[in-house]
């Protein structure tokens, strides 16, 4: 869902633009929720999402028509889903924290990765750069492109998703930083 038409299909919320939450600095757009009893859903945004939104409003594609495009964003959530192996490979793992007996502290919302990105800045996004050249290349290898064909080659048919996984950990193995880069972040590439 574009920025644009959260507004409109979330009537009943309120959106609220915010640079302040809990007392810290927050640079991001809350949508906040009082439905089904519950006291409190939010949802942030950050500045750099928004902008994102932004660039990717539904304009039409060249040699398209706007149904075609409308048709394609309106896809399920589901076929935006990354297999289960590709996020094992993140150096960044979050878990479900109980929350019914309040807040909890926010490294213990963190599997694996927490504060990562302030220990090993450059050493992060040189590993997350290898990890997307290394998944585009299966995906161009394997004539895979756009979201349907995605969805279907790597969450619904298993079997295919456990030969792109096969080969995206080769690349990975036969790529010596990589390896160094995936042990420094404790990622098991067994």
């Amino acid at each position: 869902m574009h920025c644009s038409q959260i507004k409109e299909a979330c009537p009943d919320q309120s959106i609220i633009n915010t640079s302040q939450v809990d007392n810290r600095k927050n640079n991001s757009h809350q949508a906040g929720s009082h439905q089904g009893g519950l006291s409190s859903d939010r949802v942030s945004f950050s500045e750099e999402a928004m902008a994102l939104a932004r660039e990717s409003s539904p304009t039409p594609e060249p040699g398209k028509t706007d149904a075609q495009t409308a048709a394609r964003q309106d896809l399920p959530l589901d076929y935006y889903s990354v297999p289960g192996w590709l996020a094992d490979l993140s150096p960044v793992v979050l878990q479900h924290v109980d929350l019914s007996n309040g807040p909890v502290p926010y490294e213990n919302l963190f599997k694996r990765g927490y504060g990562i990105r302030e220990k090993h800045p450059d050493e992060l996004k040189e590993y997350n750069q290898l990890i997307r050249e290394y998944y585009q290349e299966v995906l161009q290898e394997e004539g895979i492109s756009g979201t349907q064909d995605h969805y279907q080659s790597l969450i619904v048919n298993q079997e295919s998703s456990e030969m792109l996984r096969q080969k995206m950990h080769q690349k990975i193995l036969d790529d010596p930083r990589a390896v160094e880069l995936a042990q420094l972040f404790q990622i098991n590439l067994g």
